[in-house]
């Protein structure tokens, strides 16, 4: 059997799901169809109408996290792990909790940091961060993104990260069945 190369880095990546979509379906399937859709154009939103440029610099960084999405359930990704990628993915990751919201489309999801492997040609995606970032955001009893400690951590690097503060520790409610990891208490 021919094994499918893959490209093997620590990246940034994020996990996110509509809320409710499961119900919607059940209830309607052109309410739930609109409401795809309506997720669709928020993402089309944040890849086409944003330019995102790192703080103190004349360097533009929107193109450095890249996606994929199945149904309801969109990943972001980044292809390596510079800090220019952490910036690019948690300010992409606001832009499209918040683009969703505007059109009533509740999301959920997580960041994660760690091994993820790519196939591009084959559209093959696995790894560690990205089962992270899932269990992350699926543990979150709210509508939000939960960041992991290692994203926490590093945010530190991001230039004049103090005068935006845009991850902040949280007393966060997570589902009576499930358990969060330690220091996994941060939101974007």
């Amino acid at each position: 059997m021919l094994m499918a190369s893959m490209k093997k880095s620590n990246r940034y990546v994020a996990h996110f799901d509509m809320l409710g979509m499961t119900s919607a379906i059940q209830r309607n399937t052109d309410e739930a169809w609109g409401a795809l859709s309506d997720l669709r154009q928020s993402e089309k939103n944040v890849v086409n109408r944003y330019r995102i440029k790192l703080p103190n610099s004349d360097t533009f960084v929107d193109n450095r996290a890249y996606y994929k999405r199945f149904s309801d359930t969109i990943i972001l990704f980044t292809l390596d792990d510079q800090i220019e990628d952490l910036y690019a993915i948690l300010f992409k990751s606001a832009l499209l909790f918040c683009e969703s919201l505007k059109k009533c489309v509740p999301l959920r999801g997580g960041i994660a940091y760690g091994e993820f492997f790519i196939n591009f040609d084959l559209d093959m995606f696995l790894g560690k961060a990205l089962i992270d970032a899932h269990d992350l955001g699926e543990t979150a009893q709210w509508l939000g993104v939960v960041i992991d400690d290692a994203i926490y951590q590093k945010r530190n690097l991001i230039p004049d990260h103090q005068n935006q503060p845009f991850v902040v520790k949280w007393d966060l409610p997570i589902k009576s069945d499930k358990e969060i990891k330690k220091g996994n208490t941060l939101v974007l």
